[in-house]
């Protein structure tokens, strides 16, 4: 820790006192080392030299006075043209993916709602059985009550004539013993 600090010192120390730029005249001039005449480092110091000795970020690139105005004009409407293409392009994409998804989602929706109706579609069916055997067992209910009803009937009416012979037996019995 004590070399890193000692380091660090050293450095600004030398960033600021021991730095030496250049001169418009060619001479060490103290200040930072960019070549601004006593502005340590910072981009908007004295003008007191030509632009031209910037040599880093955006001012190394020299600037390019031999320009043809027609090419650069081509140029940038290819430019424009192949950017609008491959625009098109991935908005084509992204729509294709976008209806897939929508498909896929549709799908998963039937599904879900196919699992989500599942048992109450399974009770309903149920139910419609269950209405049909009580209306089996109804008719046949109707049916026992109204065989058993003709059964009865039909053994009154039996009754009805045995008791019709027998007293007829009896009256013929009656009228021969008197």
């Amino acid at each position: 820790m004590k070399s890193f600090t000692s380091l660090l010192l050293a450095s600004a120390v030398s960033a600021s006192y021991g730095g030496y730029g250049m001169n418009n005249d060619g001479n060490l001039a103290p200040g930072g080392t960019t070549g601004h005449y006593g502005n340590d480092y910072g981009h908007g110091g004295h003008d007191n030299h030509s632009h031209q000795d910037h040599i880093y970020g955006y001012d190394s690139i020299a600037a390019d006075y031999d320009i043809d105005e027609t090419f650069n004009s081509d140029l940038r409407d290819a430019l424009i043209a192949a950017i609008d293409l491959a625009e098109a392009d991935r908005l084509s994409y992204l729509m294709e993916v976008h209806m897939r998804r929508e498909v896929r989602l549709g799908q998963v929706k039937m599904m879900n709602e196919g699992k989500i109706r599942a048992p109450f579609n399974y009770q309903i069916e149920l139910l419609n059985e269950e209405q049909a055997d009580i209306r089996t067992a109804s008719n046949e209910a109707l049916k026992d009550t109204n065989d058993a009803f003709d059964d009865m009937i039909f053994r009154l009416e039996q009754l009805e004539t045995d008791i019709i012979d027998e007293q007829e037996n009896e009256t013929a019995v009656l009228i021969r013993t008197i």
